[in-house]
């Protein structure tokens, strides 16, 4: 018995009750855990999905009421079950073109009747396993997404640190001259350079790319004449740092940062009550 077909729940829709039996008799055989629905027509499917989480629909095309392909089309407009994978199932529709129809309103596979129980074992199983490794994939996506988001988040934490404490140095080397404050004052002075090759820029960067490949091409494109500044309060807005850690990390007030912030909405053409954040997150959904 293969793994793919354990406590999954396929949905049968088809007008003939023979067609609707056979299956459930194959999988009855094959696996005890495989929960199978009926129903014969793509309206009574509809009604079934609405209350039931279904992993795959085997769909007949030509039934009354409610046709396959009318149900095909149906399912793949709405959010909700559109992820579900669905097998073409007809002794009737069964010419090339008919197949192209189907796949291109996102059939995942077709199959002609009659065929051999084994067959249909083979296709199902075939679109389960491929689920089943889009979702590991997905889940394998988020959980790096999520390590690197940890990762720059606490990369812009130490560097907006490493600014806070380059602040007080420079606060205090501010002081009258003595040997003390000129070892300060040079101390800043290293920092600042360094800061100023914007090394940490480009590391940042770097990564934040990986993550969000699109971001920077689709803000540049969505909103024009943005200066370097700008560009850079935006991205760090998009990892979710506040304005203090922002004003750190551009060596600006936080008077800085409002004024960026305002100048940036306005370039936008946001209103008052629009948020800049939640623009920010919608550019690279």
């Amino acid at each position: 018995m293969s793994k793919f077909f354990e406590q999954k729940t396929i949905l049968v829709v088809d007008d003939d009750s023979s067609n609707r039996d056979l299956v459930v008799e194959v999988f009855a055989q094959t696996s005890i855990s495989t929960n199978i629905l009926t129903a014969a027509n793509g309206e009574k499917a509809l009604q079934i999905l609405e209350k039931k989480s279904i992993d795959l629909l085997i769909l007949d095309w030509e039934m009354p009421v409610l046709d396959g392909i009318s149900t095909l089309r149906i399912l793949k407009q709405n959010a909700d079950y559109q992820h579900i994978p669905v097998l073409i199932y007809t002794g009737v529709m069964t010419e090339t073109e008919h197949l192209v129809e189907a796949m291109q309103l996102g059939a995942t596979d077709f199959l002609r009747k009659p065929t051999h129980r084994l067959e249909i074992l083979a296709r199902v199983q075939s679109i389960l396993r491929q689920q089943a490794d889009f979702k590991e994939k997905i889940r394998l996506e988020q959980e790096n997404n999520q390590l690197l988001q940890q990762e720059i988040s606490s990369y812009l934490a130490i560097l907006a640190h490493k600014n806070q404490v380059l602040a007080t140095i420079n606060e205090k080397a501010s002081f009258p001259n003595n040997s003390a404050t000129l070892v300060l004052k040079e101390i800043a002075e290293s920092s600042s350079q360094d800061l100023e090759k914007e090394e940490y820029w480009n590391v940042f960067l770097q990564k934040f790319n990986h993550l969000m490949p699109n971001f920077l091409t689709l803000l540049n494109s969505q909103v024009s004449g943005l200066t370097s500044s700008e560009i850079k309060l935006c991205t760090f807005l998009r990892c979710g740092l506040e304005n203090k850690n922002i004003a750190s990390l551009l060596n600006i007030s936080l008077a800085g940062v409002e004024k960026n912030r305002y100048r940036i909405r306005k370039k936008m053409n946001l209103q008052t009550a629009d948020s800049l954040e939640k623009y920010l997150f919608s550019i690279s959904k």
